[in-house]
């Protein structure tokens, strides 16, 4: 059976990332995520919760992220579900992470006023008149 470890958020920075370097010089970036999912309760009133993702990020994506982003920031992420575990037998914690293979800010488009009023499909004027791709009809072809 084949594997697939993906995972993607979309969500806003809890705080500035965190930039360490190991002790072989490899810059790592740490950083929360807040992703708000919604959901209706048993009564029909909709609710909302929100996932703190924690995220590693390895160079060159290390560098960008601490020299691009910051708390409040939305952020995509990309990458793959990791699990590890740290300390003594008796006293063992388990963490789990996304390691970003793909890190972006989404972009905040906003419309014009003007083309959210219309019905339409927006105003292309500027790109003239369409023009026929089809050659013209013709009745003499042979096929």
């Amino acid at each position: 059976m084949p594997n697939m470890n993906n995972c993607q958020i979309c969500g806003n920075l809890v705080r500035d990332p965190e930039i360490k370097t190991t002790s072989s010089g490899k810059a790592v970036a740490t950083m929360t995520v807040a992703v708000n999912r919604y959901f209706v309760n048993q009564n029909g009133e909709k609710q909302e919760f929100t996932d703190y993702v924690r995220v590693k990020a390895w160079s060159p994506w290390a560098e960008a992220i601490g020299s691009q982003l910051q708390k409040g920031m939305p952020v995509f992420v990309e990458g793959r579900y990791s699990s590890y575990s740290y300390g003594k037998d008796g006293d063992k914690k388990y963490m789990t992470e996304i390691v970003a293979e793909f890190v972006a800010m989404p972009l905040d488009i906003k419309k014009p006023q003007a083309v959210v009023e219309e019905t339409g499909s927006g105003n292309f004027e500027q790109f003239g008149t369409a023009q026929s791709e089809l050659p013209p009809q013709n009745d003499d072809l042979p096929f």
